[in-house]
């Protein structure tokens, strides 16, 4: 028995046939869940491939700035001397006159230490200075001053955040970071006009 017989295609037929409509006579299409598989196959080739190029190629790449030289930056120029903090305030307070110049700094939004990333402060500040400089300047380096502020508050706990001591203090500091980052004329007061814990 030939071969056409076997598959139960009658030998009229048979004959009738091409080299090509046999082949795909003889072709079966593949059923959907071999397709599923080949499919999840593909892609996890791919992820693999994709982790495999950003972990090993692309990452290391990237100069990593550590967290903790900035903090320990913000906190070196915190800690200046008192006298010469005192000197220059006099200074600067003989140098003032003109209106109060107002800028605000909306949105500061940080998770707190230990809160497990359920826990954040949500600040606005309200800052008053007697300089058009310094708030173009504010208005320039904003970027700088969101991201230092960031860091601060970050850098706190929910027992430390929520006392009204540390609201208090906090002024002076938030005052502090931001006349460590312009170069003008030196911010006045800050306010804050929204802080909420959640």
């Amino acid at each position: 028995m030939s071969e056409i017989e076997e598959q139960g295609v009658p030998l009229e037929e048979a004959e009738d046939l091409t080299e090509e409509d046999q082949a795909v006579k003889e072709s079966k299409p593949l059923p959907p869940f071999v397709k599923l598989i080949i499919l999840v196959a593909g892609v996890l080739i791919l992820a693999g491939g994709a982790y495999f190029l950003t972990q090993k190629v692309v990452l290391p790449q990237i100069k990593k700035v550590p967290v903790m030289d900035k903090i320990t930056e913000v906190k070196q120029k915190l800690q200046k001397p008192k006298r010469e903090e005192d000197t220059s305030k006099e200074k600067k307070k003989k140098k003032k006159k003109g209106p109060v110049i107002k800028h605000p700094i909306m949105g500061i939004t940080a998770n707190i230490a230990g809160g497990r990333g359920r826990t954040f402060v949500a600040v606005d500040i309200m800052v008053e200075a007697t300089s058009e400089d310094s708030r173009d300047e504010m208005l320039d380096k904003e970027y700088q001053i969101r991201d230092a502020l960031i860091f601060y508050f970050r850098g706190r706990n929910l027992r430390e955040i929520a006392t009204r001591e540390f609201q208090m203090s906090a002024r002076d500091t938030v005052r502090s970071i931001i006349n460590s980052i312009l170069e003008s004329e030196p911010v006045d007061t800050v306010f804050f006009t929204t802080f909420l814990i959640q």
